[in-house]
């Protein structure tokens, strides 16, 4: 009887010294690593199926790492790509206007842009910024799915939602990475813009960072579900 009270937590201990060990395992295989992260998101939602908010969020999260998924086979750095992409970082921060990142995100998103124009007139070999562009873009759509989520469900499929814990931790993720993608690229234009090649600090520490956020990520979905999966695991 005590040593039950305590499985949920002995469970939750070593399921998430799991994922400590799968995230460091898995650093720089994103051919092991996403396949997992997409499986447990899959996983989650079909033992979770009868909660319509959890399943929206994992759907939600889902489609937006399928897209970067597809999304990393088309993004190039060529001018018609940018000019899209641009437009569309511009249309989304619009959209998102109403999220206090905005007040960061779109200076530097104009800044960007006066200095995409201004290396594509002097023949300046630019960087390659645009995949942390669409990263940036594409989290602050997430963020605002998110915060929208109840709203669009009772609206538009007529179901009755709440937002829950999962939501606004998804959501504070994301605005972690969107700080990140900015220090990033707001690196790329002083070391571009100032010919100074040695400022790469965020550069060299960013693939151990996003490595730590998607695992995370992993964590928080499993960890905010706990009350709904440990019981059925212990059922059986």
């Amino acid at each position: 009887m005590i040593l039950s009270a305590y499985i949920p937590s002995i469970i939750k201990a070593l399921i998430g010294g799991l994922f400590i060990a799968f995230g460091i395992y898995s650093f720089g295989q994103a051919e092991i690593f996403e396949p997992i992260f997409l499986a447990v998101i899959v996983f989650t939602g079909v033992v979770c199926r009868a909660n319509f908010d959890v399943v929206s969020i994992l759907v939600i999260v889902f489609c937006q790492n399928l897209i970067n998924e597809l999304a990393w086979q088309f993004i190039l750095d060529i001018f018609s790509v940018k000019f899209i992409l641009y437009g569309l970082s511009a249309l989304i921060c619009f959209g998102c206007r109403y999220d206090k990142l905005i007040r960061f995100v779109l200076p530097l998103l104009l800044v960007i842009i006066g200095a995409e124009i201004y290396w594509l007139s002097t023949g300046y070999a630019a960087p390659n910024i645009v995949w942390h562009v669409w990263l940036l873009t594409i989290g602050l759509s997430l963020r605002y799915l998110l915060f929208a989520r109840v709203g669009i469900l009772q609206h538009y499929f007529k179901k009755q939602a709440q937002s829950i814990n999962l939501d606004w931790s998804i959501y504070k993720l994301m605005g972690v990475s969107i700080v990140i993608q900015s220090a990033m690229l707001t690196e790329y234009l002083v070391r571009h813009i100032s010919h100074a090649p040695h400022i790469t600090y965020i550069y060299d520490l960013y693939p151990y960072i996003a490595q730590a956020l998607a695992t995370v990520m992993i964590w928080v979905i499993f960890h905010e579900n706990a009350k709904l999966l440990i019981p059925k695991f212990l059922k059986v």
